[in-house]
């Protein structure tokens, strides 16, 4: 029975418990509680509220629920709203309602946007939001603008944020950052006395983040009419990828790749407006974006302890720290955000280990070999302000150190060195580097030898395999200089060096031999403008190249640059079977695509077509000049070939000049003076004005060559008063038929063919001619005795001229109408010759007057064909 009652008690609490919710609820829908709640509202925040509506929940605790909710932003912060939410959810007091008031307690925010706006002054809108201290009223600075609502006596208890977002202004200026997710909350724990406990995820707009971390607010503060103070916060920022705080800070990726967590504490001062901080900022696994991991990538810790005031915009570290596995610094610094900015820092000391360069090198440099190691130690102090930065003092100096590679034996040596700014220049003292040998200089050599290596070797004063740079810049002019001399006797140990720090200079070409260099870089202005002067001389060397059987023997040969334009002196190099001299120079870049024009004049002794196709043979492998140019066109084409085809490489080089051949050999045909005006433009090669002495006559034309998609070849060539007995030819049985022949041709003829390799091009073969003759000997048959006599004659046949045009076509060259005359008697020679020793030739005579009726007149035709070793002579008679 105590059961049923008990039941139905609290089933009528329930229904009347239900009964005044529904009635409460009924009445928050009319105009004069909804007004009566939004005073609150606005009394709590300070500021004008608009509510789309109210619900009234009693269950488990009395609570008012406002939905659509908007707070206005002071008039002195600007315009736009303060807060927004989806819900906010305020907590009531039994107290209060009891003696029929309304206290809020809790303030739960689910979705809601906060605006938070700084002036000009430094004051944020947030500082007039949560109620003052006790007596804290009458100490608050006047307020520009309206008056705020008066601040009701109900005290906020918590309040409670869920899947928040905090924006940030500058006066009226959007800020680009945000704080997303934010959740947590703020307790008052004494009447003016609050504590934080806030996550947020950071946002950049415009930034695509990945892992920008969580970062987490703890601490106490007083009432924001206060400002804030007394107060500590500490703040933590962990699992923060170091691209997504450079994509904050710069709104970018840079390829920086790195975990980082920071660390701080932030104390109000004595003074309004005055916090000292501590902050803790380390680094870890920092790399370049495209390397992996590794167990030695770098790490750095940042620590700084200093001095922010609010109301002079200005940071004061008074103590800096940087710290890495093997090195640290030092020092100070001053930053002022004022409407003219500055900054100082001064580094006390530094002391800087060869272990981290090396280590932080490896990180941003791909292909450093697993074995290299760097001994030394480096110390300095410097300073340096104002905005931009410029430097103030700088000292430093080493007592030198060491890199060692595995593939050599003797570690790369570095002597002491030292430098600095004095006055107005920043200096490096010479500095000494020496592969095995001692770093001492060596012995001045005498006057005449110093003379007679100035300007094409290193400085008398360096050892072999030494080198010495040194370095100055002018702050006042602008100007610097950076000096590098050196001398090896193998050059193959720099580029094993080079190789071995992910830096290998020698991209399909491997260079053997010995080396010296004297190199400048300058600048004016700007780092940015830099130019490069000097040369680099080598001497009995050997350059073996991709698309090259044969190294290439340089005996003598100097790259050069001139006012930050490159070039090439050859000396002696030989290669093709001949020895090769002559200059190359850039000539400057194209205005229509910034592609550079080349200029040359070089020079060969002998060329000799079947050494070309030893160099680059077997013959039918195609691509040779692709894989060739490339390796020659320098880094900056082949770091453009990662992307680009060996063949767009090529389709770069614009190259043109002059070109002289002592002797040039194709088979058995041999031309002496070769001279020629030639380019190379988009694939296209051109000699023009090409002329050169052949079998007691000259020769004078042009060549075409289109070497992609397939290599095209066009001749033009006007040949005059050429010895037909000193035509070479290119077989023995080729030299049977031009034993026979003997006078002078002069004439012109086109030829094109296509195609890779000697078999290939004979094929595709083709051309025309027109040829006149002068003083002709035909030795073997008397051709006219024998169309005389019916039968063949032997002897010589003789003709003062003759002229005539003949085709190359399919393998072979034909004449239709070559005629051949011998004062009244005209001699008609048709045929073939086949590139295969075979020929067919018909001679006939020509009808001396027009009277003879050719349909009556029988015709004699002296035939010779077969083999060119051994060709039959027959009389054929036709009968038209």
């Amino acid at each position: 029975m105590k059961r049923k009652k008990w039941l139905r008690r609290a089933g009528i609490l329930l229904l009347a418990l239900a009964a005044v919710d529904l009635a409460a609820n009924g009445l928050l829908q009319t105009w004069r509680v909804r007004r009566y709640l939004t005073v609150h509202l606005e009394s709590a925040f300070g500021r004008p509220v608009e509510v789309g509506r109210f619900t009234l929940q009693l269950l488990p605790s009395p609570r008012i629920e406002a939905r659509s909710v908007t707070v206005g932003e002071d008039p002195a912060f600007g315009y736009e709203y303060f807060l927004r939410a989806e819900s906010v959810t305020a907590g009531l007091h039994w107290s209060g309602l009891l003696r029929g008031r309304i206290q809020f307690g809790t303030f739960s925010f689910t979705r809601a946007s906060l605006n938070l706006v700084r002036d000009s002054d430094g004051r944020w809108n947030l500082e007039r939001w949560l109620p003052p201290t006790r007596g804290a009223a009458g100490r608050a600075a006047p307020m520009v603008g309206p008056m705020p609502l008066p601040v009701a006596a109900s005290r906020l208890d918590r309040i409670e944020f869920e899947d928040g977002r905090i924006n940030f202004k500058s006066e009226t200026e959007k800020l680009p950052f945000a704080f997303v997710g934010v959740s947590g909350g703020v307790e008052q724990i004494a009447p003016g006395r609050w504590t934080l406990r806030l996550e947020a995820q950071p946002w950049r707009s415009g930034a695509s983040l990945q892992a920008a971390g969580t970062l987490s607010v703890r601490g106490d503060i007083a009432g924001t009419s206060a400002r804030l103070q007394p107060a500590e916060i500490r703040l933590h920022w962990g699992a923060a990828s170091l691209a997504d705080l450079v994509r904050l800070a710069r709104g970018q990726d840079f390829g920086l790749r790195g975990e980082a967590v920071v660390d701080g504490v932030a104390r109000s001062g004595s003074s309004p407006g005055e916090w000292t901080f501590h902050m803790e900022a380390r680094a870890r696994q920092i790399h370049r974006w495209d390397l992996t991991e590794r167990r030695d990538n770098p790490s750095v810790n940042l620590l700084l302890d200093g001095r922010w005031n609010i109301s002079a915009n200005e940071v004061r570290i008074a103590a800096l720290r940087v710290e890495t596995p093997r090195s640290n610094a030092q020092g100070e610094a001053l930053l002022a955000l004022s409407a003219s900015p500055s900054f100082e820092l001064r580094i006390d000391s530094a002391g800087i280990q060869a272990a981290d360069l090396l280590a932080w090198y490896r990180g941003f440099h791909g292909n450093v070999s697993e074995g290299v190691e760097a001994q030394g130690f480096l110390t300095g102090a410097a300073s340096m302000s104002g905005w931009p930065i410029t430097w103030n003092q700088v000292a430093f100096s080493s007592s030198g150190g060491s890199l060692r590679v595995p593939a050599l034996e003797q570690p790369l040596r570095i002597g002491a060195f030292e430098g600095g700014r004095t006055l107005n220049r920043m200096s490096l003292e010479p500095v000494l580097i020496s592969l095995g040998n001692s770093l001492e200089p060596a012995a001045a050599p005498s006057a005449k030898k110093e003379q007679a290596g100035r300007g094409r070797s290193r400085p008398p004063e360096l050892r072999e395999n030494s080198a010495q740079m040194a370095a100055s810049h002018d702050f006042e002019s602008g100007t610097g200089t950076l000096a590098f001399d050196a001398g090896a006797v193998r050059v193959q140990d720099i580029s094993t060096i080079a190789a071995a720090l992910g830096r290998p200079f020698e991209r399909g070409w491997d260079l053997k031999g010995s080396a010296a260099c004297s190199l400048r870089w300058t600048w004016q202005g700007s780092p940015r403008g830099v130019q490069l002067s000097g040369h680099i001389d080598v001497t009995k060397g050997a350059l073996q190249v991709v698309g090259l059987n044969l190294p290439l023997v340089v005996n003598d040969a100097q790259l050069l640059w001139r006012e930050g334009k490159r070039g090439a002196h050859l000396g002696s190099v030989a290669g093709f079977g001949a020895e090769w001299t002559g200059d190359l120079e850039e000539g400057g870049q194209s205005p229509a695509d910034g592609a550079t024009n080349w200029k040359f004049r070089l020079h060969a002794d002998h060329v000799d077509a079947a050494e070309l196709d030893r160099w680059t043979g077997p013959r039918a492998r195609p691509g040779w000049l692709e894989r060739l140019l490339p390796s020659l066109l320098g880094s900056n084409s082949l770091r453009a070939g990662a992307t680009a085809s060996a063949s767009e490489l090529i389709r770069q080089v614009r190259a043109e000049g002059e070109i002289s051949v002592g002797e040039l050999t194709i088979e058995r045909l041999k031309l002496t003076g070769v001279r020629a005006t030639a380019s190379l433009r988009d694939l296209h090669f051109m000699a023009q004005d090409a002329s050169a002495q052949w079998a007691g006559g000259a020769v004078s034309g042009t060549v075409n060559a289109q070497f992609l998609p397939k290599p095209r070849y066009a001749v033009n060539a006007v040949f005059e008063k050429i010895r037909l007995a000193d035509l070479p030819a290119a077989t023995s049985a080729s030299r049977a038929l031009a034993d026979r022949l003997n006078g002078m041709a002069s004439g012109e003829i086109h030829l094109t063919t296509e195609g890779v390799g000697r078999e290939e091009l004979l094929r595709t073969l083709e051309g025309r001619g027109r040829v006149q003759l002068r003083g002709i000997e035909f030795r073997g048959w008397d051709v006219g005795a024998s169309l005389t006599a019916g039968s063949p004659r032997t002897g010589t046949s003789k003709w003062p001229a003759g002229e005539g045009e003949f085709a190359i076509r399919h393998g072979a060259i034909s004449f239709d109408s070559l005629r051949l005359v011998s004062g009244r008697e005209q001699i008609e020679a048709s045929g073939a010759v086949a590139f295969a020793r075979t020929l067919d030739l018909q001679f006939r005579t020509l009808a001396a007057s027009k009277r003879v009726r050719k349909e009556d007149s029988p015709h004699r035709f002296l035939k010779i064909a077969g083999s060119l070793e051994a060709p039959r002579a027959s009389i054929e008679t036709h009968v038209q």
